[in-house]
């Protein structure tokens, strides 16, 4: 076997990469469609399959985290067995998860590999053949991705090597011409955009320019903030600054203006002030931090509204009670539980408080007494919508220790879903530092079920019957499409269109 085949392999089996394992038991990865070196390699790889004409071969293109982004294949044959194997867009493969392959070790060794035949370290990729040549940004030469050349192992030629190169040239001067380019317009605008003297950062995918005021006022977790940002909004940096963070598009790049300045000043929402408020929010969303802060210098009084399952009576005497005689905040938690007659017996004591009242939950509609004694409401946005706070929100979790949690492991983190919200966060950041307690903290370190996961936009329920239908479909037909749009009774071309909705 020879030396990189071998030491690919050892690397898997240290990794833990079974043999046998599926690539259709590795989940799929978002693709952006429009990235940069998927719209400059199109017409090459377009060029590239006229050249190839009918012959048994596919170009793979995967981007710089190993997933594949854009698998042509003319031969309907080899495509059937490639979609068999598993390997379609969105796929990410790395030698820790799918072995030795053309994707996987060119991105781990950074440099061209060819893998024939019985040098796959997976038994389900043995029957290919394939090349892989590293793309590298011409500026950087930071890695940008790769593309392959699969075949049988049975047509295996040594011609594809040399044909493989001459289109990874090609598409790296194309990079060069668009880098040039798009480089010039990012500075252009950040010279613009400096000259006020405020805090001024360009953010592109792998460049910062940043000016001298704004390097003074950011951390690290800023940064990365910053880039998570979906909008212009108020945001608050790492040691508590409040800012106004405005984002503009810098044209034909896919970097963003981003100037800092003071934010206006507005009055206090007049919630924070008011006699009766309600704060929802999902279940860990901090509600109850909020109503900490809304006592300010108060003395808050908590009355958990659980507690009125167990003896109702004591729970509205004691609710009477304070209603009477506490000056401060009146706090009742979790309104949601207590049942209609009750909370409406609650809402009427309530409204005789001598103090403030606030109450939270997360659905009170029911309680339409409980709604109409608070006027002013505060909802509070689950996790999943805030992504860019999730890195001042770890670096705040980390409670000064020395760590440091490197940017890809923070935009893993940003792309979860976070059902349990501020909770489940705080839960993964305390499990990952008992296990590394200094040092780098990296995507790699992070609890198993939250390495990958990237949200999705929300399906109705008529689509999320669709969906499960269609991944049963495509499971029960061992992930060959054509027999799935068989079974679901639609066309292969309806499967595919409906899967690149579905992000399947």
């Amino acid at each position: 076997m020879r030396p990189d085949i071998a030491f690919s392999w050892k690397r898997s089996a240290m990794d833990g990469c079974d043999p046998s394992a599926s690539l259709h038991e590795l989940a799929l990865k978002e693709v952006d469609s429009h990235g940069r070196l998927v719209t400059l390699a199109a017409p090459i790889l377009d060029h590239l399959m006229e050249d190839l004409g009918g012959a048994r071969l596919a170009v793979v293109l995967a981007d710089r985290r190993a997933c594949l982004t854009d698998v042509r294949c003319p031969h309907p044959g080899l495509l059937d067995r490639l979609e068999q194997a598993g390997a379609m867009l969105g796929r990410q493969l790395t030698e820790k998860t799918s072995g030795t392959n053309s994707v996987a070790t060119v991105h781990e060794l950074g440099r061209g590999v060819a893998v024939r035949g019985d040098e796959h370290y997976l038994e389900s990729l043995r029957i290919f053949s394939c090349y892989g040549r590293p793309i590298r940004d011409p500026v950087t030469r930071r890695l940008q991705g790769s593309l392959s050349l699969v075949g049988f192992a049975e047509d295996d030629s040594i011609a594809l090597a040399p044909l493989l190169g001459r289109v990874v040239m090609d598409l790296e001067r194309e990079l060069a011409d668009a880098a040039g380019e798009r480089e010039r317009r990012m500075l252009a605008a950040f010279r613009a955009a400096a000259r006020t003297g405020r805090p001024v950062l360009v953010l592109g995918e792998d460049v910062t320019l940043a000016n001298a005021a704004a390097t003074e006022l950011l951390e690290a977790a800023d940064y990365a903030m910053l880039r998570g940002l979906p909008a212009s909004r108020t945001v608050h940096l790492r040691y508590g600054k409040q800012v106004m963070a405005e984002l503009t598009a810098i044209e034909q790049t896919s970097a963003v203006l981003c100037e800092l300045r003071e934010p206006l000043a507005r009055p206090s929402a007049p919630g924070w002030t008011a006699s009766r408020v309600l704060i929802t929010g999902e279940p860990g969303t901090g509600r109850t931090t909020r109503l900490r802060e809304l006592a300010g210098g108060d003395d808050l009084v908590v009355v958990e509204a659980i507690d009125a399952m167990s003896d109702v009576t004591t729970w509205l005497d004691r609710l009477r009670a304070l209603a009477a005689t506490h000056p401060g905040l009146l706090g009742v938690e979790d309104v949601q539980l207590l049942p209609p007659a009750v909370a409406l017996r609650a809402a009427r004591i309530l409204d005789t408080a001598v103090g403030r009242v606030a109450l939270t939950g997360t659905r009170v509609r029911e309680h339409a007494e409980l709604l109409a004694l608070c006027p002013y409401r505060l909802e509070l946005s689950p996790l999943r919508e805030r992504a860019h706070e999730i890195p001042g929100l770890v670096a705040a979790m980390t409670g000064g220790r020395n760590v440091r949690f490197t940017p890809a492991a923070l935009s893993v983190l940003a792309a979860q879903d976070w059902p349990g919200n501020l909770r489940e966060l705080a839960a993964v950041v305390e499990l990952v530092l008992q296990r590394r307690g200094t040092g780098d903290i990296t995507a790699a370190d992070l609890p198993p079920g939250h390495r990958d996961c990237p949200r999705s936009r929300r399906l109705t329920a008529l689509e999320r019957a669709e969906h499960a239908a269609i991944t049963q479909a495509l499971r029960s037909a061992g992930g060959n499409k054509a027999r799935a749009a068989r079974l679901l009774g639609i066309s292969r071309t309806t499967l595919y269109s409906r899967m690149k909705v579905f992000k399947i």
